[in-house]
């Protein structure tokens, strides 16, 4: 009896072993993919400064603020910001690896990792700052062959399924990052607490 149930935990555990190993992979993948493409540095571009909006916000009403105390707030606010982005990238990731598959991530990212991908890379970390109109100029003034290369990239599956899934991913990667702000400021009140008492 003892041999059958082993076995049978084996059978059944085995499948989701699996599963696992390309969850795993595919947020590898999606982790590679929001740095090859521009849209990691985009999103962090976009997330505003915490530090002075936290500070801007005391001011309003603690008029009374004192230089070194905002640039203590601000401080800590910055270092806290960059010491959990790691974990917020987990976060864009898990997102993006539950729109895409782990082949279209590898195929986005190689294309981006392209000299050709590299234009559109370099735009979409610019986040807004790029507008279509610019991004249009800048792949019609790169050599045909690399036209070509953005062009075929444009019709190949990968790139339907990265756009077809934007809506959805964009929104709640806009979700995630204003939580990611929202529980950072929070998580730091009882210091930031402390640097106005002094």
């Amino acid at each position: 009896m003892r041999a059958f149930l082993t076995a049978l935990v084996m059978i059944v555990a085995l499948p989701f072993a699996g599963l696992a190993d390309d969850r795993a992979e595919r947020l590898e993948a999606a982790r590679d993919f929001a740095h090859a493409s521009g849209m990691w540095q985009a999103i962090l571009t976009n997330i505003p400064d915490l530090g002075a909006v936290v500070v801007e916000g005391i001011r309003e009403t603690r008029p009374e603020l004192r230089g070194e105390q905002a640039r203590d707030i601000a401080a800590l606010l910055n270092a806290r910001f960059e010491a959990e982005q790691p974990a917020f990238l987990d976060t864009v990731s898990g997102v993006l690896a539950s729109h895409l598959s782990t082949a279209d991530l590898r195929e986005l990212t190689t294309y981006f990792r392209s000299e050709a991908g590299q234009v559109q890379a370099r735009a979409i970390a610019r986040g807004s700052e790029t507008s279509a109109e610019e991004l249009t100029a800048l792949i019609l003034a790169l050599p045909a062959e690399q036209q070509a290369a953005i062009e075929d990239f444009g019709n190949s599956e990968a790139a339907r399924n990265w756009l077809s899934a934007q809506p959805r991913f964009i929104g709640e990667i806009e979700r995630a990052s204003e939580s990611f702000g929202e529980n950072l400021v929070y998580s730091s009140v009882p210091e930031i607490q402390a640097i106005l008492a002094r």
